[in-house]
């Protein structure tokens, strides 16, 4: 699956080769896994990130989802912004183990934003990407 959004190119590919990591007794293991990468036209710059579809719909069908799959890269990013504290408490971790483990990946994703980005604005981009999902 393939999408050109504005400057970024973003193209998924289903691997379904590794579990999402957040089975519970009441959810099943999801190993639904894309990798995606998203290049940024005018600067060449790219990064990649694991993504997980449903398990009632495991392939992206249209460009859309995979642009859905690039906001919910950059929400969490946006998340990575936050102290550890915050963090935890705005999503509700009780475990400090898994708000660790879910912060940590959050500041990675905030790291590879940032990379990418250019000279757009973080904020800008998250608004625009749900823009589409409306």
């Amino acid at each position: 699956m393939k999408a050109t959004w504005h400057e970024f190119q973003v193209s998924a590919i289903y691997k379904g080769d590794k579990g999402a990591g957040w089975a519970t007794e009441r959810l099943p293991e999801n190993y639904n896994r894309h990798i995606v990468t998203v290049r940024n036209t005018q600067t060449g710059t790219a990064t990649r990130f694991d993504y997980w579809t449903s398990m009632a719909q495991p392939d992206m069908r249209s460009t859309k989802d995979a642009l859905l799959a690039f906001l919910a890269f950059v929400d969490d990013a946006l998340a990575g912004e936050q102290g550890f504290d915050e963090f935890a408490r705005e999503f509700g971790y009780e475990k400090p183990s898994e708000a660790y483990r879910a912060w940590h990946g959050c500041v990675l994703a905030h790291k590879k934003l940032g990379r990418i980005l250019g000279g757009r604005d973080r904020y800008e981009l998250a608004n625009a990407l749900r823009e589409l999902d409306a």
